[in-house]
């Protein structure tokens, strides 16, 4: 016999309270340790967690230099994806490759 209506919603209600997934969202903020460009203050919210996460993992020193690194080559070179090419500076600097050119050094 099948319930009746105000019975299955009821059901229903406390089968999908009882079953909530509690999340704590990440956020990452920007460090008061590291002077961030201009430019990366104009990326999108979304783009900036992601890159401070991901820089994260690397040393201060690092991070500075390679923000500092990615600004002046996108100011100086016609850098059509900002966001893009910071990331691709990120993940050389996790594999050891990144190296600071003239603008940096």
């Amino acid at each position: 016999m099948p319930k009746p209506s105000s019975e299955v919603i009821e059901y229903v209600r406390r089968h999908l309270e009882n079953n909530k997934i509690n999340t704590t969202e990440r956020t990452y903020g920007l460090s008061k340790l590291i002077s961030y460009p201009q430019l990366f203050r104009l990326l999108a919210k979304d783009q900036q967690q992601d890159a401070l996460v991901q820089l994260s993992a690397l040393p201060l020193s690092t991070q500075q230099l390679l923000l500092n690194e990615w600004q002046a080559r996108c100011l100086s070179q016609d850098i059509r994806n900002p966001a893009g090419y910071l990331f691709g500076m990120i993940r050389k600097a996790q594999l050891g490759t990144f190296r600071a050119s003239r603008f940096c050094q």
